[in-house]
C-alpha cells in the first residue's frame, strides 16, 4: 500500500489508539459517574495538550515574529483577546491589515520574508515540480 491510499492508511492507524483510549475514558466515565483515577487521567491529558500547544506557539512564533514591529500586534492580540474579548476574526483582519499597509508603505520590518525568487528560477539546480507533486499528491512519499 502506497501513494494515497497507504497515507490515508498510516494517518488512520496514527490517530486511532489516541481514539480509543480518549473513547473508553469517556465512556467509563460517563456510566461511573465521578470516578477518581479517570478524573486524574483527564487533568493529565489535557496538561499534556496544554504543553503540546505552548510549544507549537513558540516554534512558530520564533520563526514567524522576527522583529519587534512585527511581536507588537501579537503581544497586543493577547490583552485584545483575552481582557476586552474582541473576537477573533477582528484580530486578525487587524493584523492583516496592518501588514498589509505596512508591506505597502515599505516598512522594512513588514519586509523581512524576501519571498521565494522568480518564477522559474531553480538556481541551486532543483527541478520544477510534476503535476501530481504540485498538487499534493506526492506528500507521503510517492514521489516518481
Amino acid at each position: 500500500m502506497h501513494k494515497t491510499k497507504g497515507c490515508l492508511f498510516a494517518g488512520t492507524l496514527f490517530v486511532l489508539p489516541g481514539l480509543l483510549a480518549i473513547m473508553a475514558l469517556s465512556w467509563i466515565y460517563v456510566l461511573l459517574g465521578k470516578v477518581t483515577i479517570v478524573q486524574g487521567l483527564f487533568f493529565g491529558l489535557k496538561a499534556a495538550v496544554l504543553v503540546i500547544v505552548v510549544e507549537a506557539v513558540l516554534r512558530v512564533g520564533k520563526r514567524a515574529l522576527k522583529n519587534n514591529t512585527m511581536r507588537g500586534p501579537a503581544a497586543a492580540a493577547f490583552p485584545a483577546l483575552f481582557l476586552y474579548d474582541v473576537p477573533f476574526p477582528i484580530v486578525i483582519l487587524v493584523a492583516g491589515l496592518i501588514g498589509y499597509f505596512g508591506g505597502r508603505a515599505g516598512v522594512p520590518a513588514f519586509l523581512a520574508g524576501g519571498g521565494h525568487g522568480k518564477v522559474g528560477d531553480f538556481a541551486d539546480g532543483a527541478q520544477a515540480l510534476g503535476p501530481n507533486q504540485a498538487l499534493g499528491v506526492g506528500v507521503c512519499g510517492s514521489r516518481k
